[in-house]
Parts: structure tokens; C-alpha cells; sequence
């Protein structure tokens, strides 16, 4: 039910199938990101994070590309992402993202902040990064809910 209203009170943005705006740029390539200043906006996790959350609901929104710099506290694991998948096919995306891990990212709060990671970039991260290690993510905010933002990482450097 909660969701139902969430749905009825949040602004979708529709997209046509095969669109620039389907594919939503999403890459396990920091290459693939060609402009990372123009396309994603540079944000403080520390700040945004208590203004994401919320009281229990989930808040659904067109997908807003962002980066940060943020300690790798949790290394890529598996982790269940039926819910994002959902949220995903809400926005009609002909190919969403291959989405199966999750990562733990520190911030300076006191517990990390978990992530969903796409699986290219999880595999790469499993070879080129090492818990503790301070990187700069390119990611998609996908949704609040009671822990903050519900983060897609899609890259590293």
C-alpha cells in the first residue's frame, strides 16, 4: 500500500524503448563515461545521506546520475535485487543494468552505506580495488528509503 501511494505521489520520467535516455548510460567502464562532469553531478554522501532518509517509506524517482568520493568499506558481494529490478522496470528501460551485488561504502557515518553495484563493475572492482581504499564512484540514485539513498554504482576510479 505504502508503495501504491509513494507511486501515485512521485514524478516518473517515461522513455521511449531504444532512446539515448533507455540505455541511461549505464557502464562498468570509466571510459564509457565520457564526461563525467557534465553527466554526473558531484554530491557529499556525508550531507546527502541523512536527507534521503526516510521514516520507512520508499521514494521513487527518475534515476539521477551522480559521483562521490567515498571509502570502500565493504568489498562487492552477492545481495538480492528483486526490488531494484522492479523499481528499474517502472522505468520502462528496454535494458536495465545487470544488477547482483552490493557494496558497503564508508562515508564518515557510523556504519557503511550499502550500495547495489552493477556486476561488470563488481567484477572489476574484485580485481582492481581493495577494502579501505578511498574512489571516486559514478552512480545512479534510484530511490530514498530509511537507510538514505538507494545507490546503482555503475563505475570507479
Amino acid at each position: 500500500m505504502t508503495l501504491l501511494i509513494c507511486l501515485l505521489t512521485t514524478v516518473f520520467m517515461v522513455v521511449a524503448p531504444g532512446s539515448a535516455a533507455d540505455t541511461m548510460r549505464f557502464s562498468a567502464s570509466p571510459a564509457a563515461i565520457r564526461s563525467p562532469d557534465k553527466e554526473f553531478t558531484l554530491i557529499d554522501l556525508a550531507t546527502l545521506i541523512p536527507q534521503a532518509r526516510t521514516n520507512g517509506e520508499r521514494y521513487i524517482f527518475a534515476p539521477r546520475p551522480v559521483k562521490f568520493r567515498a571509502r570502500l568499506a565493504q568489498a562487492p558481494s552477492p545481495q538480492k535485487t528483486d526490488y531494484l529490478k522492479k523499481v528499474l522496470g517502472f522505468m520502462g528501460l528496454a535494458k536495465p543494468p545487470r544488477v547482483g551485488y552490493r557494496v558497503g561504502l564508508g562515508y564518515g557515518g557510523d556504519k557503511p552505506l550499502p550500495a547495489y553495484v552493477e556486476d561488470a563493475t563488481a567484477a572489476r572492482m574484485q580485481k582492481e580495488a581493495k577494502e579501505g581504499q578511498e574512489l571516486t564512484f559514478y552512480a545512479y540514485h534510484v530511490y530514498n528509503y530509511r537507510l538514505g539513498p538507494a545507490l546503482l554504482v555503475v563505475s570507479f576510479e
